[in-house]
């Protein structure tokens, strides 16, 4: 739980493990958002090998179309024909998905020593997502949508039903009393790789990972795997290794936005969601946020401006105006941060009040760009790439998009040794120098001087 709404679950316990704990895929282009709590919406499903994600289940339909096509899927689906009483209603067999938010519904599921479990719904139906176990769910449906394709007998299930209905009121009670209980606790229960229940702190805000996954990717916490702490450690990710994680982003971003069968405007292109594997290729993740265009449709405008400060483009911050270009200033922040190893959202200096991106312009018109460059790549830097790499950035995040290469040009810029045009202005740049006050000798030479009116 955040601020009331529920963000992720961990799905029943039937005795052996939770049911619908959220499923982990590796996929070569992107993470998905289907371990974030009811994305798709009521009646919605979400698939980790698809984008968009979101599917209305067989029989449904988008309630709010507009809002679906614009990857807004809070709204979830709707039934083509509604329920009909008496009218020959019966029951679809779907499987391959978890179980849904049973939070108002009754449920047995304790299947230890081969016995078996039953849920009954009685509300929408939130957070289905597709599951690789075999587990079966019945919905109820029309008759005209049963008569098209019928998949269970009614009367089967009708009987199910009245069999464990009185089982069900008797462990209402139970319920009550389990669901006091767990809301006073604010701790939460994960499984390791043993099916050992583990206890975890109430962290929805973050990117979520099991708790065997972390164990295993940083060697048991080991120290060794500790980089980028301080200059020493950062030294780890010297020239060669950062020179790829920039051309494979930029790679990656021109698969997205011209070569997928989906053209996708990510919209929240940052360092925490840029991935990097065993061998330091990056992997771009987090498509809560992207957009897909059609063609040369590839600008739109928003009135809610979503994204991560420092790296929005300043169309989009101040106009809601988004496109492929937007994308491209992300990356140039990023170019930056890698070489510089400093964030842009944050930056100081001395003697001017400029971010990251102005900071670079200044030495840039002083030709000492060098300067920027983070003291570790010293001794593994190859200056002309090194300068070539800031010189991309620069024209990546020029205040005008208009200005801004497409990706396809980033891409044969950072590869080729061929002349680059000069950058304008990055955006957000202010010109002001920090006023520092003038030395005194003593304490006795400060003077106070007061005005009053005649």
């Amino acid at each position: 739980m955040q601020g009331g709404a529920l963000h992720s679950r961990l799905g029943q316990w039937n005795g052996v493990g939770f049911r619908g704990f959220p499923v982990e895929s590796p996929n070569p282009i992107y993470s998905s958002e289907c371990g974030r709590y009811g994305i798709c919406g009521p009646y919605g499903t979400c698939s980790i090998d698809m984008y968009p994600p979101c599917i209305c289940m067989e029989g449904f339909e988008p309630r709010l179309p507009n809002e679906w096509d614009a990857a807004d899927w809070s709204g979830g689906c709707q039934r083509k024909q509604p329920l009909r009483c008496g009218s020959g209603d019966g029951f679809r067999k779907l499987s391959g998905l978890n179980f849904p938010d049973s939070r108002n519904s009754w449920y047995n599921l304790d299947i230890r020593n081969g016995g078996s479990g039953c849920l009954l719904w009685f509300h929408e139906l939130m957070d289905l997502r597709e599951y690789d176990e075999k587990q079966e769910l019945y919905i109820r449906m029309a008759a005209s949508e049963l008569a098209e394709n019928p998949s269970f007998n009614e009367k089967k299930v009708l009987s199910m039903v009245l069999a464990i209905s009185t089982a069900a009121l008797l462990l209402l009670a139970v319920a009550c009393v389990w669901k006091k209980t767990k809301k006073g606790r604010g701790n939460r229960n994960a499984l390791d790789k043993k099916k050992t229940i583990v206890p975890i702190d109430d962290v929805d805000s973050l990117p979520y990972f099991s708790l065997h996954e972390i164990v295993k990717a940083t060697d048991n916490f080991s120290i060794n795997n500790k980089i980028g702490e301080d200059e020493t450690r950062s030294s780890i990710l010297d020239w060669p290794r950062r020179f790829h994680i920039i051309n494979g982003m930029a790679r990656g971003i021109l698969y997205l936005h011209q070569d997928s069968c989906l053209r996708i405007i990510h919209r929240d292109l940052k360092a925490g969601n840029i991935l990097l594997d065993a061998d330091m290729n990056p992997k771009i993740s987090d498509f809560g946020l992207a957009r897909k265009f059609v063609g040369q449709d590839a600008m739109a405008k928003t009135k809610k401006v979503v994204g991560t400060y420092g790296y929005i483009s300043p169309e989009y911050a101040v106009h809601g105006h988004f496109s492929v270009k937007s994308d491209v200033f992300s990356f140039g922040v990023l170019v930056l941060e890698i070489v510089s190893g400093k964030k842009n959202r944050g930056f100081c200096h001395d003697s001017h009040s400029d971010n990251l991106l102005g900071h670079a312009w200044r030495l840039y018109e002083e030709g000492k760009s060098i300067e920027i460059m983070c003291a570790s790549l010293r001794n593994s830097c190859v200056v002309s790439e090194v300068l070539r790499a800031i010189l991309v950035g620069l024209l990546c995040v020029q205040n005008h998009a208009n200005d801004r290469p497409t990706m396809l040009s980033v891409v044969l810029m950072l590869v080729s040794e061929s002349a680059l045009p000069p950058p304008k202005q990055p955006a957000f740049f202010t010109g002001e120098t920090v006023r520092k006050p003038d030395s005194v000798s003593s304490q006795d030479e400060y003077m106070i001087t007061l005005l009053y009116a005649r």
